[in-house]
């Protein structure tokens, strides 16, 4: 295959294409051999190196997210253990803000919603969170207390 192919030294006067001449042809070489449009000749320029990303800016801000998704995993579950169910909310609704497919994130929100009476909310956020991990059996609990918070909070309100 490689012998079919024209020399460099064939095509440096020109090529001849539907009866014109093209003039001024200049094929890098790679490897000892001269193909067009392949590799990297004197002119040519090298790419960034392995690792280096395309866009430094670009990089720089998912390094900020990653950071921000970071912060906001260790905080809210926190909050949440601190019993501060109002900021334990804040925080893990910006995490599944970042994170929509992070069924931790759901979790901690439904728990702080949960925490703060809000039954209705939480058993949504559950139920989004068993959307991304199907087989967590908590979750089921979790909807189940929820949904009996619902029946305890109508029975307290309507009860005479």
């Amino acid at each position: 295959m490689i012998d079919s192919l024209p020399s460099a030294a064939d095509l440096k006067g020109g090529l001849i294409a539907d009866g014109g001449l093209i003039r001024g042809l200049n094929f890098p070489s790679v490897a000892g051999l001269n193909l067009p449009g392949v590799g990297g000749g004197a002119g040519a320029k090298a790419g960034p190196p392995p690792g280096t990303p395309i866009d430094p800016e670009l990089d720089a801000q998912f390094a900020e997210r990653r950071a921000r998704v970071a912060a906001l995993r260790s905080e809210g579950p926190r909050m949440l253990a601190a019993g501060n169910y109002r900021r334990a909310a804040e925080l893990c609704r910006a995490w599944t803000d970042l994170e929509l497919g992070s069924a931790d994130a759901w979790r901690c929100l439904g728990q702080s919603l949960q925490g703060q009476g809000n039954h209705q909310e939480a058993i949504n956020a559950f139920r989004k969170a068993k959307q991304y991990d199907p087989m967590d059996r908590t979750l089921d609990a979790a909807i189940d207390r929820s949904q009996k918070g619902i029946v305890a909070d109508f029975l307290s309100r309507y009860r005479r």
